[in-house]
């Protein structure tokens, strides 16, 4: 499969593996490969709205014999190189999908946007940041030497909800709307603590405008 790994750290990875099979998205499908042969099991379709033109697979997980994924923003390009004009980090839909049948099992449309790396899950439950998508992240004219980058003072991007979803149902088991405002989250199961933070690389070519306070809090 023709893979090109852009920035794992602001778009997620394009790979994962589950039970017995590993999977790959590529454009608007993921691809199941049984581990021990190496041999196509199944070829799953990104759940698109219509004819829209939002329909490459995004993120990309699987969890307790479910498989997640979303679909990515493609007006949001982050990427001021020609090289990288593919990287996407926001996605329009976040939904769950059983891999046997290939049944979208249920989907979660945000109000505002989520960000691939907004998204940790453990055990029956999926964690997910739905927040107002940064503008100001956004290229719309590329070059060879990329952009300086003006970060934004830490107050000019709204803040969202942190929402707690049932893994098999998407029913919402609790929200916290209250200084909501990373681009990544992680969970540690055994103190049962969500890690909320910014910034995926130490690099000033991939910082983002919005991502300017370099905050980590936990909840």
């Amino acid at each position: 499969f023709p893979v090109t790994i852009l920035v794992v750290g602001d778009t997620g990875s394009p790979y994962c593996i589950g039970g017995d099979s590993a999977y790959v998205r590529v454009g608007g499908e993921c691809h199941r490969i049984d581990l021990r042969t190496g041999k196509r099991k199944g070829t799953f379709k990104a759940p698109v709205f219509g004819e829209g033109h939002h329909r490459n697979w995004g993120y990309l997980a699987w969890e307790g014999g479910v498989l997640f994924g979303s679909i990515e923003n493609a007006d949001h390009n982050v990427s001021p190189r020609y090289e990288l004009t593919g990287l996407r980090t926001e996605s329009v839909l976040f939904f769950a999908m059983d891999p046997e049948s290939g049944e979208t099992l249920w989907r979660y449309e945000p109000k505002g946007s989520v960000r691939n790396n907004a998204v940790a899950i453990a055990g029956d439950k999926v964690l997910l940041i739905d927040r107002p998508i940064a503008m100001e992240d956004r290229v719309t004219s590329f070059s060879r030497t990329g952009r300086k980058v003006e970060l934004l003072p830490a107050t000019a991007q709204p803040g969202g909800v942190l929402l707690c979803l049932d893994t098999r149902t998407g029913r919402e088991i609790w929200r916290n709307g209250e200084d909501i405002w990373g681009t990544q989250l992680a969970v540690g199961m055994s103190r049962g603590v969500v890690l909320m933070n910014y910034k995926a690389v130490l690099h000033k070519f991939f910082e983002l405008p919005s991502e300017s306070a370099g905050i980590v809090t936990g909840k």
